[in-house]
């Protein structure tokens, strides 16, 4: 069964001279300090091919300013960071140069969008992104939460790029923050994502969901995108990548059955995956999600049942 869905290990990459800039506390189980800088000066020297990098944030971003655009543009790095990292040193440069080509974006467009809700409408849609992520601004985007300890996004989806949608922006729609929502994950719920149903050590059910870019988020309404995912007692749930969900629909007590011949599958995705989310597990029931508690002792983690899926099992 893993064979299914194997990846490559990361290449380890050579070192290089002594860093400049500090690593960001949430990518020092990613990558080294040196590896981190010389990835940060070729991006800053792609960049200012573009424009001017008016700044250099403590949590991995830049500030680049692009000829005829009133502000600056945050440029966040840690998608980059994790395409190197899975790559060979010698790739670097050109990923990149990839990684950039497409900046700066439209801003006549981008503006457009924001003036006409009847446009924008189709273009919705969310991004499911771990806590920590985009700190430094975060409170000037769109955002929910819909599993725990992750942030729900909401964005654009346009000319191959997803722009997250800024809060000043979005009053322009004069829409409800939930109605943008309800738009967003309909969008989400006409994506095509590739859901196969297989048996985990021979007898547990599970539901794949994979899609270059929204599966974690078309797992938020589970109950209406894959309803036969989802058991008597609900469903248990990880998304270890933007690209990735699984699923287990529970009928019996087969929760840390399940939990035991995924966690090898969970964990190879979470750690070679570029667009990483978490690999906590969570419990679906009544459109809700729960954490799976857990508690650490030495060098190893338990997890325990949410108190309401425990007492549903012993009744």
């Amino acid at each position: 069964m893993f064979g299914l869905f194997k990846r490559k290990k990361p290449t380890e990459s050579a070192a290089v001279s002594s860093p400049l800039y500090q690593l960001p506390a949430h990518l020092i189980s990613l990558i080294t300090p040196a590896e981190y800088n010389q990835i940060l000066q070729l991006t800053i020297e792609q960049l200012s091919l573009k424009g001017t990098i008016e700044a250099i944030h403590d949590d991995g971003s830049l500030s680049i300013l692009f000829a005829g655009q009133q502000g600056a543009t945050l440029f966040f790095l840690d998608n980059l960071l994790r395409k190197c990292k899975a790559a060979d040193q010698s790739e670097w440069e050109a990923i990149v140069f990839n990684h950039v080509k497409i900046l700066p974006i439209n801003s006549a467009a981008i503006t457009y969008i924001y003036k006409d809700f009847e446009f924008a409408a189709p273009l919705l849609k969310v991004q499911v992104k771990p806590k920590g992520f985009a700190k430094e601004v975060m409170q000037d985007c769109v955002y929910r939460q819909d599993f725990p300890d992750t942030y729900t996004f909401l964005v654009i989806d346009f000319q191959d790029a997803l722009h997250y949608v800024r809060s000043n922006e979005a009053e322009e729609w004069e829409k409800p923050v939930d109605q943008l929502f309800d738009v967003a994950l309909a969008n989400i719920a006409r994506e095509k994502t590739d859901v196969s149903a297989y048996l985990l050590a021979e007898r547990l059910p599970f539901f794949t969901l994979f899609h270059n870019d929204f599966a974690a988020a078309y797992a938020i309404e589970l109950d209406q995108n894959i309803e036969e995912a989802i058991g008597a007692f609900g469903a248990v749930v990880s998304i270890p990548a933007k690209g990735v969900a699984f699923v287990h629909p529970i009928e019996t007590d087969t929760v840390f059955d399940y939990i035991g011949a995924s966690h090898e599958l969970v964990q190879s995705f979470y750690t070679d995956e570029i667009y990483t989310v978490t690999d906590r597990y969570y419990w679906y029931y009544q459109g809700q999600y729960q954490l799976f508690p857990y508690r650490v002792e030495g060098n190893k983690a338990y997890l325990s049942y949410p108190a309401k899926l425990r007492n549903l099992l012993e009744e």
